[in-house]
């Protein structure tokens, strides 16, 4: 990519990032469904053969704390979270933490979930000038956190992403915007930005519903 000013970036950076554009994505789930669907349950090891062949690293929460430096282990989420999802910052991969002794259908959904949410953050990362600086947002302050504008189209996707996923058949992706106050995470991005950029939000959640519906 050529050098850009800043205006120019901005509006390059309002388009949003399909994550189906990684297609290794979609063969890790379904070749962990079709493992699931054998074995009701799957290991952490199982996971991990799987990620190999696809392009998602998979690792126990002991394997992400030693890792981790000293200084930032006090950040780390806690074993208790059981599962979550991170951009490993040396290979620019998605990496899936598990804490939890066995996965069954529905760990597996929240891990797709949450890799498609990791695999926006890659495209936003690929798609940023070196010249254009990054400051990663603390999630401690939701405020600021909710606000960040990678955040706005990561959570936006993954609102559209929660909406399509309800046991509910939307007509349009406007009948499935009217639900938005149904979901948790969204009451709570609502109580925490301003106007504008709840507009963006608004605008993101629709424009990844779009895309649903045409993959529908």
């Amino acid at each position: 990519m050529g050098i850009l000013n800043f205006n120019n970036w901005n509006r390059i950076n309002e388009a949003i990032i399909d994550w189906d554009e990684r297609g290794d994505l979609k063969e890790f789930y379904e070749d962990s469904l079709d493992l699931l669907r054998l074995n009701r349950t799957l290991s952490t090891a199982d996971l991990k053969a799987i990620g190999d062949n696809n392009g998602v690293e998979v690792v126990t929460y002991d394997e992400f704390l030693d890792e981790l430096p000293e200084e930032y282990k006090h950040t780390a989420p806690p074993r208790q979270a059981g599962l979550f999802a991170l951009v490993n910052p040396d290979t620019q991969g998605p990496r899936v933490v598990i804490a939890i002794p066995v996965i069954d259908k529905r760990a597996l959904d929240h891990i797709y979930h949450m890799l498609k949410h990791e695999v926006i953050h890659i495209g936003q990362f690929a798609r940023r000038p070196e010249e254009v600086p990054f400051d990663l947002p603390d999630p401690s302050d939701q405020k600021a956190y909710f606000s960040n504008k990678d955040e706005v189209m990561a959570f936006s996707h993954s609102m559209a992403d929660m909406l399509m996923s309800a046991p509910k058949d939307y007509s349009s992706p406007s009948k499935a915007m009217e639900d938005l106050n149904s979901l948790r995470l969204y009451t709570t991005i609502k109580k925490n930005v301003d106007a504008k950029t709840l507009k963006r939000y608004h605008k993101y959640i629709y424009q990844y519903l779009e895309k649903e519906f045409v993959r529908e």
